[in-house]
C-alpha cells in the first residue's frame, strides 16, 4: 500500500505543478493581450481625434 500512496502523491503533486505553470502562463498571456488591446484602442482614438481635427480645420477654412 505504501508504494501506491507514494505514486498517487507524486501524480497529484505533478498535476498540481503543471496546473500552476499553465495557469501562470495563461495569466501572463491574457495580461499581454489586454495591454496590446489597450494600446490599439489608444492608437485608434488618436487617429480618430486627428481626423476630427483635420475635418474641423477644413470646415473652418471653408467658412472663412
Amino acid at each position: 500500500m505504501e508504494p501506491l500512496l507514494q505514486l498517487v502523491t507524486a501524480v497529484v503533486a505533478s498535476t498540481t505543478s503543471l496546473a500552476l505553470v499553465f495557469g501562470g502562463l495563461a495569466g501572463w498571456f491574457v495580461r499581454r493581450l489586454d495591454r496590446r488591446f489597450d494600446e490599439q484602442k489608444a492608437d485608434t482614438q488618436r487617429q480618430f481625434d486627428d481626423l476630427k481635427a483635420g475635418t474641423q480645420r477644413e470646415f473652418d477654412d471653408l467658412k472663412a
